[in-house]
Protein backbone atom coordinates (compact mmCIF):
# COMPACT_ATOMS: atom_id res chain seq x y z
CA UNK A 1 0.00 0.00 0.00
CA UNK A 2 2.86 2.22 1.12
CA UNK A 3 4.79 1.81 -2.07
CA UNK A 4 1.48 2.56 -4.39
CA UNK A 5 1.22 5.74 -2.81
CA UNK A 6 4.67 6.48 -3.74
CA UNK A 7 3.67 5.74 -7.07
CA UNK A 8 0.88 8.48 -7.05
CA UNK A 9 3.93 10.64 -5.88
CA UNK A 10 6.05 9.91 -8.74
CA UNK A 11 3.26 10.68 -11.45
CA UNK A 12 3.01 14.13 -10.29
CA UNK A 13 5.17 16.42 -11.90
CA UNK A 14 6.44 17.25 -8.96
CA UNK A 15 8.23 14.44 -8.41
CA UNK A 16 10.58 15.30 -10.28
CA UNK A 17 11.33 19.05 -9.63
CA UNK A 18 10.97 18.08 -5.73
CA UNK A 19 8.28 19.80 -3.65
CA UNK A 20 7.59 23.52 -4.01
CA UNK A 21 8.49 25.44 -0.40
CA UNK A 22 5.93 25.06 2.47
CA UNK A 23 4.53 21.46 1.01
CA UNK A 24 4.39 18.73 3.32
CA UNK A 25 3.82 15.02 2.98
CA UNK A 26 -0.02 13.47 3.87
CA UNK A 27 -0.88 9.93 4.16
CA UNK A 28 -4.71 9.19 2.89
CA UNK A 29 -6.43 6.31 3.94
CA UNK A 30 -8.08 4.93 0.63
CA UNK A 31 -9.36 1.88 -0.77
CA UNK A 32 -7.44 0.73 -4.28
CA UNK A 33 -9.07 -2.74 -6.13
CA UNK A 34 -5.86 -4.74 -7.03
CA UNK A 35 -5.67 -8.49 -8.75
CA UNK A 36 -2.70 -10.60 -8.54
CA UNK A 37 -2.86 -11.04 -12.19
CA UNK A 38 -2.26 -7.90 -14.70
CA UNK A 39 -4.25 -9.30 -17.71
CA UNK A 40 -6.89 -9.75 -15.72
CA UNK A 41 -7.13 -6.41 -13.83
CA UNK A 42 -6.37 -4.43 -17.01
CA UNK A 43 -9.30 -6.30 -19.22
CA UNK A 44 -11.90 -5.58 -16.06
CA UNK A 45 -11.24 -2.17 -16.27
CA UNK A 46 -11.33 -2.06 -19.86
CA UNK A 47 -14.56 -3.49 -20.06
CA UNK A 48 -16.28 -1.96 -16.90
CA UNK A 49 -15.77 1.75 -18.44
CA UNK A 50 -15.21 0.70 -22.06
CA UNK A 51 -11.53 2.52 -22.31
CA UNK A 52 -8.58 1.27 -24.10
CA UNK A 53 -4.80 1.40 -22.69
CA UNK A 54 -3.50 5.08 -24.02
CA UNK A 55 0.09 5.62 -22.74
CA UNK A 56 2.09 3.02 -20.33
CA UNK A 57 5.39 3.87 -18.47
CA UNK A 58 7.90 1.95 -16.54
CA UNK A 59 7.95 3.36 -13.48
CA UNK A 60 11.38 3.96 -10.73
CA UNK A 61 15.29 3.58 -11.24
CA UNK A 62 14.92 -0.60 -12.34
CA UNK A 63 11.40 -0.22 -13.86
CA UNK A 64 10.07 -2.70 -12.00
CA UNK A 65 6.95 -0.82 -11.51
CA UNK A 66 4.34 -0.09 -14.42
CA UNK A 67 1.80 2.47 -14.97
CA UNK A 68 -0.86 2.27 -17.48
CA UNK A 69 -3.30 5.47 -18.28
CA UNK A 70 -6.58 3.96 -20.05
CA UNK A 71 -9.16 6.56 -21.35
CA UNK A 72 -12.43 6.75 -23.17
CA UNK A 73 -12.73 9.77 -25.52
CA UNK A 74 -16.06 9.60 -26.20
CA UNK A 75 -17.09 9.72 -22.52
CA UNK A 76 -13.69 11.82 -21.41
CA UNK A 77 -13.41 8.77 -18.77
CA UNK A 78 -9.90 7.56 -17.53
CA UNK A 79 -8.19 5.27 -15.00
CA UNK A 80 -4.71 5.32 -13.99
CA UNK A 81 -3.59 1.27 -13.37
CA UNK A 82 -0.25 0.29 -11.68
CA UNK A 83 1.49 -2.75 -11.34
CA UNK A 84 4.05 -3.64 -8.76
CA UNK A 85 5.17 -6.37 -6.56
CA UNK A 86 3.24 -8.92 -9.04
CA UNK A 87 0.18 -7.26 -8.18
CA UNK A 88 -1.93 -4.57 -10.16
CA UNK A 89 -4.21 -2.42 -8.39
CA UNK A 90 -6.81 0.67 -10.16
CA UNK A 91 -5.39 3.54 -8.42
CA UNK A 92 -7.56 6.24 -9.87
CA UNK A 93 -10.59 6.61 -12.34
CA UNK A 94 -12.08 9.94 -13.19
CA UNK A 95 -14.60 11.34 -15.56
CA UNK A 96 -14.64 14.77 -17.70
CA UNK A 97 -10.83 14.38 -18.75
CA UNK A 98 -9.57 17.15 -20.84
CA UNK A 99 -6.05 16.85 -22.94
CA UNK A 100 -4.60 20.49 -22.89
CA UNK A 101 -2.20 21.81 -25.37
CA UNK A 102 1.38 21.84 -24.66
CA UNK A 103 2.59 25.38 -23.50
CA UNK A 104 4.98 27.52 -25.14
CA UNK A 105 7.55 26.95 -22.51
CA UNK A 106 7.85 24.19 -19.15
CA UNK A 107 9.78 25.37 -16.53
CA UNK A 108 12.71 23.21 -14.93
CA UNK A 109 14.98 22.55 -11.88
CA UNK A 110 17.15 25.30 -13.38
CA UNK A 111 14.75 28.19 -13.39
CA UNK A 112 14.38 30.47 -10.45
CA UNK A 113 10.77 31.08 -8.97
CA UNK A 114 8.66 33.11 -11.74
Amino acid sequence: MKRLLLILMMISPLAYAGPPPGSYPKQVPFILYCHKDEATMLYAVQSSFHEYISLTSEIGKEGDMMLYLLEDPDDKSMSIVVTSDGETCLIFNGDNTEHLDEPDYIPSEKDENI
